[in-house]
């Protein structure tokens, strides 16, 4: 999204010379993959820089009303984005931030719910299994008494 900030092209002659109205203009563009701005044409830049300084300071500051944007150049146009991007209030990044930390906090309260029903569930099951341990010597104290009752000896079944 940033990258039009460096490779827009002011195509409005009232506000810079047409001549010097990009950065590709003066020699600064992205030749590789990774976007990165690299110096192509060390010449077009040393002779703006020496000839034309006026019009490279309109490229890279701007002219006029630049509160509204109207006139602003390269560096004042990635001002204003990185002011956007990182204010403390309502920037792209805090705003990305407070979701983020939204979604943690989500998590960790389902987290502790679910930890919690599982100890729950956990005590019940125990609950259950003392008892089934209870019925089942229960059930075998009843068969050793019928077994005695009828002189059968629980170890001979």
């Amino acid at each position: 999204k940033s990258r039009w900030i460096v490779t827009a092209v002011n195509t409005n002659p009232n506000q810079m010379d047409q001549d010097y109205n990009s950065l590709r203009s003066v020699g600064i563009w992205t030749e590789s993959e990774d976007n990165q701005l690299s110096l192509v044409d060390e010449d077009a830049l040393d002779d703006a820089l020496e000839n034309h300084f006026d019009e490279i300071q309109d490229l890279f500051r701007g002219y006029g009303d630049t509160t509204t944007g109207e006139g602003a150049g390269v560096m004042r146009n990635l001002e204003t984005y990185l002011n956007n991007a990182t204010d403390a209030i309502n920037g792209s990044i805090t705003l990305r931030e407070q979701t983020i930390q939204n979604r943690i906090d989500e998590n960790s309260d389902l987290i502790t719910k679910l930890t919690v029903d599982l100890v729950s569930y956990e005590a019940l099951l125990w609950e259950h299994f003392a008892a089934m341990e209870s019925a089942v010597s229960s059930i075998q104290s009843q068969g050793d008494y019928v077994f005695s009752s009828l002189g059968i000896s629980s170890s001979d079944s």
